[in-house]
């Protein structure tokens, strides 16, 4: 009896054995291999090297940078608004996708080895009402932000600033520390803002229409983009002198 049992107890184990080689162990299948959820990230700029020095940023941006939307794959940019195109110095907005709700900046150097990517950072419109409130100097609205240093030498040592509003205006704000005279494109006019002198124009892409104000003094620059008209962004540029005046004052 006893010997009947040890058999059947033997059985038993081997089968149980059996079970758990066609099973596998947990949590992984057996033949096949589970897919590795991909993080979700946001749209980002890559910049990839080349031995090939491009003499302007326009060439050198449409050859080396690389967008990559939040799965990780490489995507074409929707559009390209070239906001400041200097000697050295380049900013460049981006719209990521065709429904213009995510947009990018990049600032781009010319550096001993050609144009390079130095910054870039990506803004997705807000939802109705989920957006915050900014300056006043801002069109009304509630908007997602983002801002970053450039550079620490000139010509590019200074911040640049972009928002984007729940109806979809978009503004880019640079404050350079240093006097530059900024290529001024074909058809821009003259403008006194402030004792700032400089430039206006307007810029039309697929979907919206820009204006471009870029002054300059002796010791700074400020360049503004936005989708107003030129009143407004002469009103929000004369806001920003007088914000700059006053933290230097302050200090």
């Amino acid at each position: 009896m006893k010997q009947r049992s040890r058999v059947i107890t033997l059985l038993l184990v081997a089968l149980l054995g059996l079970l758990l080689c066609a099973c596998g162990s947990p949590g992984v299948s057996r033949g096949t291999t589970a897919p590795t959820p991909t993080p979700q990230q946001g749209w980002s700029l890559l910049w990839a090297p080349s031995d090939y020095k491009e003499a302007f940023p326009e060439n050198a941006f449409s050859a080396q940078a690389r967008l990559i939307d939040p799965s990780g794959q490489r995507r074409p940019t929707a559009a390209l608004v070239w906001l400041v195109t200097g000697k050295e110095f380049a900013l460049v907005l981006v719209q990521c996708d065709q429904d213009a709700h995510v947009f990018a900046l990049a600032a781009m150097e010319l550096q001993h080895k050609g144009w390079v990517l130095t910054q870039s950072m990506t803004v997705e419109r807000p939802l109705p009402g989920k957006g915050a409130l900014q300056q006043k100097w801002l069109p009304p609205g509630r908007y997602q932000s983002a801002s970053t240093n450039l550079g620490t030498l000139p010509p590019s040592e200074g911040n640049v600033q972009l928002w984007l509003s729940e109806d979809g205006t978009v503004i880019v704000v640079a404050h350079l520390r240093s006097s530059i005279d900024l290529r001024r494109p074909t058809g821009a006019t003259t403008v006194n803002i402030d004792n700032h002198t400089g430039w206006s124009a307007h810029y039309r892409d697929n979907s919206a229409l820009f204006t471009f104000i870029a002054v300059h003094d002796e010791e700074e620059t400020v360049f503004y983009a936005g989708t107003t008209d030129f009143d407004q962004s002469q009103r929000q540029v004369h806001a920003l002198l007088k914000e700059s005046t006053h933290r230097s004052t302050s200090r």
